[in-house]
């Protein structure tokens, strides 16, 4: 499920009403529990408590897989705009008329130590669309390689394992003299949720279900 969608489902939800929902959780908490702790696994999936190879992960914007023991490959879909409109009111919003739905896809390899995970990108794609209908077609306008320099493994594990379940860490590296990086700052960190969908394995069979626009 897209932010977008999941969002409209939250918003659903709260417009149920209050003196009901109030009423029913007085009557029945173990039961009201039961059903808001579900709704929320559902909307969210269920944490990963192990991460294993064949399988795909939700980590906030990313749809991530391990495609087998060495490597990976994850997305981040920003061309699932709903309509034209959406896209325009977005656009005005961030006051950038060079908006354009697009989808981000990256390979890395990644290696063990315990239960933490290291990452490193290796490759990866820029798919971006002139329109929603386009995005809808799957027909893309440009498909730009990214630029990758191969710096090793970060020194700090991206995917760490804790009493619950497993957490992503977005660390901020700084390069030093010697060639290598060190870890200045952990900007954020994201909990991993079993996806319920499976990815295709890598970028060359998920650009399978795409096609060029020819006439641009």
């Amino acid at each position: 499920m897209t932010k977008k969608k999941m969002l409209l489902t939250i918003v659903a939800i709260l417009s149920l009403s209050v003196c009901g929902l109030f009423a029913y959780t007085h009557l029945y908490p173990e039961e009201t529990y039961q059903f808001l702790t579900e709704l929320i696994q559902g909307l969210a999936g269920h944490p990963a408590e192990k991460v294993q190879a064949g399988n795909t992960y939700l980590i906030n914007d990313r749809n991530f897989k391990f495609i087998d023991d060495k490597h990976f490959f994850y997305l981040i879909d920003n061309s699932d705009y709903q309509s034209e409109k959406e896209l325009e009111d977005y656009r005005k919003e961030m006051e950038n008329e060079d908006i354009y739905p697009h989808i981000l896809l990256v390979e890395g390899e990644y290696q063990r130590k315990g239960d933490d995970v290291f990452l490193k990108e290796t490759r990866g794609l820029l798919m971006t669309f002139d329109s929603v209908a386009a995005a809808t077609k799957k027909t893309y306008t440009s498909l730009k390689p990214l630029v990758y320099v191969d710096t090793g493994y970060n020194s700090q594990p991206q995917l760490v394992k804790t009493d619950k379940a497993y957490q992503f860490q977005l660390h901020v590296f700084l390069a030093k003299e010697d060639g290598t990086f060190e870890k200045t700052a952990n900007l954020a960190s994201y909990p991993v949720y079993e996806a319920p969908e499976n990815l295709p394995d890598g970028i060359d069979q998920f650009l399978k279900d795409y096609q060029e626009q020819l006439n641009k």
